[in-house]
């Protein structure tokens, strides 16, 4: 989710009041490689993050052998908002692009406007 530590704090508190609970990672590898037993809701994947970025994250998640990596909602978070990050955000398999600051009523009806489609 957030890039820099000093953001996690933040965006827990303001995700913990939804349900399920958000689950955070600290490192792009482990992005990419979500449980394989938890069932998933949606990612939120900020593009600027050492080792792999949000978009080689988000292409190794649609890569993986797993029921739901092709469907499960992905979403980019970044600063950057012009047309060609948004353009790179869905060549690289994310359904939608947020642009930060976050709003995150914005980002709560987003969240569900995909899950409503999966259901």
């Amino acid at each position: 989710m957030p890039s820099t530590v000093r953001s996690r704090p933040i965006c827990s508190k303001s995700a913990a009041r939804s349900s399920p609970p958000p689950r955070m990672v600290r490192r792009p590898s482990t992005a990419s490689s979500p449980p394989r037993r938890a069932a998933l809701t949606a990612i939120l994947m900020d593009i600027m993050m050492p080792v792999l970025d949000g978009l080689g994250a988000a292409r190794a998640i649609r890569a993986i052998d797993r029921a739901d990596a092709g469907t499960i909602p992905i979403l980019a978070v970044s600063a950057n908002a012009f047309a060609d990050d948004i353009a790179a955000s869905r060549a690289a398999g994310m359904n939608d692009h947020l642009s930060k600051p976050l709003d995150f009523d914005r980002v709560a009806a987003v969240i569900a406007q995909y899950v409503r489609q999966e259901a």
